[in-house]
């Protein structure tokens, strides 16, 4: 019984995870898109709206907005996540089998977490500091070009975190479906 509640909890908190993360890196692109087609000029941000800087501004600042809302999501699945595999550790049987995966489902969770932290504490606030740079200085090239092209390769930067949480979390669900037939059998032989 006590199994059972665990195994629902971690898949309820994986699954949310990665349908999490599937939405961001969805909605990126929509988003992207959606606002160039609309072509709008923010007068506050910057004075003139060459190349479209204003709908890129504009779409960053919403997928901001919607990550920022969503990695709170994401560190409440991330801790009952560890909280789930700390407990199966100890539900789990001592075969080899059974140590081997809760390892390595521990470290991938280790690893989705890292990279959660990395997109969160390093990759974000980066972007957060180009994008004030670039709309301070908006009427300085010299100042405004490189801050767009920095904020331009950090938003890559944050894709490609999100694809790499994206497959490390397969990974996880991959190396999970496993788990209930290895606890079962160890616990009954």
């Amino acid at each position: 019984m006590a199994f059972d509640i665990v195994q629902l909890i971690y898949w309820l908190l994986l699954s949310a995870w990665f349908g999490l993360v599937l939405f961001g890196a969805m909605a990126s692109p929509a988003i992207f898109k959606t606002v160039q087609e609309a072509d709008p000029t923010l007068p506050t941000v910057l004075s003139v709206n060459l190349d479209g800087q204003h709908g890129a501004l504009l779409a960053m600042t919403i997928n901001a907005q919607i990550l920022t809302r969503l990695l709170w999501l994401q560190l409440v699945c991330a801790g009952g996540l560890l909280v789930s595999i700390a407990i199966q550790w100890f539900l789990a049987g001592r075969s080899e089998q059974a140590i081997f995966i809760n390892a390595l489902r521990s470290a991938l969770l280790l690893a989705a977490i890292g990279l959660l932290i990395y997109g969160w504490r390093s990759v974000w606030p980066r972007m957060a500091e180009q994008r004030r740079t670039y709309i301070d200085n908006a009427d300085d090239p010299e100042v405004a070009l490189p801050a767009r092209d920095q904020l331009t390769r950090l938003y890559r930067e944050s894709e490609i975190v999100q694809l790499a949480l994206a497959t490390v979390l397969s990974a996880l669900i991959l190396f999970s479906t496993s788990m209930g037939r290895t606890v079962v059998i160890t616990t009954q032989g």
